[in-house]
């Protein structure tokens, strides 16, 4: 009798990085992540992949296999620095995008689509 292979995947670690772009928490799975920030679960997936730039104020990265993460890298570890670990090439929103986004946010005017 032949077995199908499972459809259920493993969960991929989801590393988190605050506005400053520093590691603030390494996450079981997307969907921890997104219980995490009360965020969107697809919008968190589409930061790991590089389709968003962010979502609920926070970067997002798929923990890559070949870098290695520690609990010592937690506070310290810059996104800048992550993502040349692992080869990729991404966009990040500058300090001025965000001081102009926070402000158009509290009176009502947001633009940017963070969810």
């Amino acid at each position: 009798m032949a077995y199908k292979k499972s459809v259920i995947k493993e969960p991929k670690n989801v590393l988190v990085f605050d506005n400053t772009r520093t590691l603030i928490a390494i996450i079981r799975s997307l969907r921890s992540a997104a219980l995490f920030i009360q965020g969107n679960q697809q919008a968190i997936s589409f930061c790991c992949t590089g389709k968003h730039i962010k979502s609920g104020g926070y970067y997002f990265r798929h923990k890559h296999s070949d870098v290695e993460i520690k609990v010592d890298d937690l506070n310290r570890l810059k996104l800048e620095d992550y993502d040349k670990a692992c080869g990729i090439t991404r966009t990040y929103h500058t300090k001025r995008d965000l001081d102009s986004e926070w402000s158009k946010r509290l009176s009502g005017k947001s633009s940017f689509n963070d969810d």
